[in-house]
């Protein structure tokens, strides 16, 4: 099932978006593309709803934990509010958690 993206709120510093489906390579980019675009309009508070997360493969948890660390930096963050099991377990397999909800 291919990744979708909607955006619940965007008012800068922050955002929230939801994301359903599976992030894998061929949507990784199309994730760093609404992520690059968020911050391009101010929003570096940004909460990802990944409740209806189906898949997510370790490059994009690399691309989120990178995406988080830069945002992090420069004072703002990325972080899970609602996460899938299978979130969750990617996360637990990859000894990440610095996504914790």
């Amino acid at each position: 099932m291919r990744a979708t993206f909607q955006f619940i709120t965007c008012t800068p510093p922050a955002a929230r978006v939801r994301i359903a489906g599976d992030l894998d390579l061929a949507s990784g980019e199309e994730l760093e593309d609404v992520l690059g675009s968020l911050e391009e309009v101010g929003c570096t508070q940004v909460e990802l709803d990944l409740d209806a997360l189906t898949f997510i493969d370790l490059p994009v948890l690399d691309l989120l934990r990178h995406k988080q660390q830069r945002l992090r930096g420069s004072g703002g963050n990325l972080r899970v509010v609602a996460a899938s099991r299978r979130f969750d377990d990617a996360c637990e397999r990859a000894e990440l958690d610095t996504f914790a909800t």
